[in-house]
Order: structure tokens, then sequence, then C-alpha cells
């Protein structure tokens, strides 16, 4: 026997009802889209995306210090033998000519932008201080305990 919840006494909430039939009918939709487009039965249920997987594993993001950044390549997911070599070779020439380019895998470190307000930098300055007295004290205490257990292990012989 099934239970339908028509609704709770005190409660109406047409929108968020009809926002939740919407988001349902579109996720359905688009997985029946999905499935049909990769030749499989409408019903069946999405593959999971392994990012470990060969095929994903373009494209590939590259960065550069004066241009930023780009993507490379084109994901091998779902071609045919011929075509997924073909497309790896294209890929990896497009990574070594971006190389040459002087683009590199690893982003940039964002440039630190000074800030012209005297207040905020020292409160900036004032907080990182902080950090660090705390790192210190951390590392005096665990070089405390360091010592404790060295002196314990040579008074042990």
């Amino acid at each position: 026997m099934a239970v339908e919840v028509i609704g709770v006494p005190g409660e109406s909430n047409g929108y968020g009802d009809s926002m939740d039939a919407f988001r349902n009918s579109h996720r359905d939709n688009s997985r029946i889209i999905l499935n049909l487009a990769a030749g499989r039965k409408k019903n069946d249920p999405p593959i999971p995306y392994n990012s470990a997987h060969p095929d994903n594993a373009w494209p590939k993001m590259v960065y550069h210090a004066e241009r930023g950044e780009k993507t490379i390549g084109t994901n091998l997911a779902g071609l045919s033998a011929g075509a997924k070599a073909s497309t790896e070779r294209d890929n990896k020439a497009a990574l070594a000519q971006s190389v040459k380019d002087g683009y590199r895998s690893e982003p940039y470190p964002k440039p630190q932008i000074a800030v012209l307000d005297p207040a905020i930098e020292k409160a900036q300055l004032k907080a990182k201080n902080e950090a660090l007295e705390g790192m210190i004290v951390s590392q005096a205490d665990d070089l405390a305990k360091l010592r404790a257990s060295v002196e314990k292990l040579l008074a042990q012989k």
C-alpha cells in the first residue's frame, strides 16, 4: 500500500512543490538524454565519473605568468580506438607546444596587493604576527616533548 503526502496542515508551499517537480523532471530528462546519446538504454543509471581513468586525463589546465591560464586537449571518453590514439597524440603535441611557449602545469601564486589603508595594514600585520607567535609556541612545546622523550630513551640505556 502506497502512502502519498498531499499537504501538511497549515503549510501551503505551491512554489516549493512546483520547483521540486521541475528539478526532478529536469534531472530525469537530462539522464535519459545522456543515456541515449551514449547508446545506453534510457532508464540505465548514470555511469559514475572516474577521474583516475586515462580517458578523463584530458583536457588539462596550463598556466602562464603573463597570458594567464588555458585548457589544452580534448577528452578521450567515447572515442573509438583509432580516434582515441590520434586525439591523444594531438593532445600531447599541444601540451608540448604550450610548454615550449612558456606555460606550466602549476598555477602561479597570486601577487600580493599592497593595502593603502594603514589601519587595515596594521591589523593584517598583527594577525600575521599572532599566527607566527602561535607557531613558535607550538614548535617550542613539540621540542620540549621531543627532548623529554630523548632523555627518557637515553636514561633507559
